[in-house]
C-alpha cells in the first residue's frame, strides 16, 4: 500500500510541476484561456485539418480516375509525399 502512496505523491508533484510549467510557458506566449480549453481547440482544429486533408484525397482520386491512373501518380505529379 505504501508504494501506491509514494506513487500517488509522485504522480500529483508531476502534475503539479506540468500546471507550473503550462502557466509559465502560458505567461510567456499571451495564452489566456485554460488547458481544458486550449485542449478544445487543438481538437477543433486536428478536426478541420482531417476534413480538409480528406477532401483533397477525394479530389486527388477523382483526378486519377479521370486519367485512369494511381493517385500516387497524381501526387507525383503534383510534387507532393504521399506521407501524411
Amino acid at each position: 500500500m505504501s508504494e501506491l502512496k509514494i506513487e500517488l505523491s509522485e504522480l500529483m508533484t508531476c502534475n503539479d510541476d506540468l500546471k507550473d510549467e503550462f502557466s509559465r510557458l502560458s505567461k510567456e506566449s499571451k495564452i489566456t484561456i485554460s488547458p481544458s480549453d486550449l485542449m478544445k481547440e487543438h481538437i477543433k482544429r486536428l478536426k478541420q485539418y482531417n476534413e480538409l486533408r480528406d477532401t483533397g484525397l477525394r479530389l486527388a482520386q477523382l483526378i486519377a480516375n479521370e486519367k485512369d491512373s494511381k493517385i500516387s501518380e497524381i501526387f507525383e505529379e503534383m510534387g507532393f509525399d504521399m506521407k501524411d
